[in-house]
This record gives structure tokens, sequence and C-alpha cells, in this order.
């Protein structure tokens, strides 16, 4: 698999409420394509690779047509946990801006420095 440039990385955190407890995810892009575009969600000892087919949609410039996700590594075997990860990633990947600079949306600790 070909890797980005260190520039193309955009990782992020999601969070995910799977069986009334709160999941967050690391998420970081590991192929931008012309056909597709991957995922990789890691949680604590777990890994999920995710592919989309992202990129025709928006360079067909079909704004509200669906983006297809498939799971091509990993295992998930709650069906509506699944819905939810691709919800909660295709709305923060819609969302636009820079998904890491927005710390407060996922209440992360603000870094203080120290003297």
């Amino acid at each position: 698999m070909p890797e980005l440039p260190k520039e193309q990385f955009h990782p992020f955190f999601i969070s995910v409420k799977i069986d009334g407890t709160f999941r967050r995810f690391h998420v970081i892009q590991i192929l931008k394509g012309i056909g597709e575009d991957q995922y990789k969600l890691t949680a604590r000892n777990k890994s999920l690779v995710f592919s989309t087919n992202k990129p025709i949609i928006e360079r067909r410039s079909l704004k509200d047509f669906p983006w297809t996700w498939k799971l091509i590594e990993g295992e998930l075997y709650n069906k509506y946990a699944l819905d939810a990860i691709i919800a909660a990633l295709e709305q923060q990947l819609r969302g636009g801006g820079n998904p890491a600079a927005d710390c407060t949306l996922h209440n992360f600790p603000t870094i203080k420095s120290f003297r």
C-alpha cells in the first residue's frame, strides 16, 4: 500500500457511543487515491480500516450523494456499532476545516505550559 507524504496526514479523533459507552477512535488517512480513500481507526488494542469512494463523489461534484463505506481490515460484529462509526467518521469528514485543531469538540484536556 503506497504511503502518503507526511504533509498529507490529517489525524483526528472521533467519539462514538457504542452499547451506552463512548469509545474514542484515533483516525488517520492511510491512502489517498483517485478512486478511493482509506482510513485507519485505532482504539486501545483494535484497529479497523475503512475504504470509501469519497474522491469519486467529490470529483463529480455530487455533494448530496452518499459515500460508500467498506470495512476492509479488522472485524466488527455489531452492525449498529459499524453504522455509528461510519456516521461519525463521515460527519467529521464532511464538516470541513481542520478536525485535528478542534479539541473542544471531544473534551480533550488542554495543554498548559509549565514554567
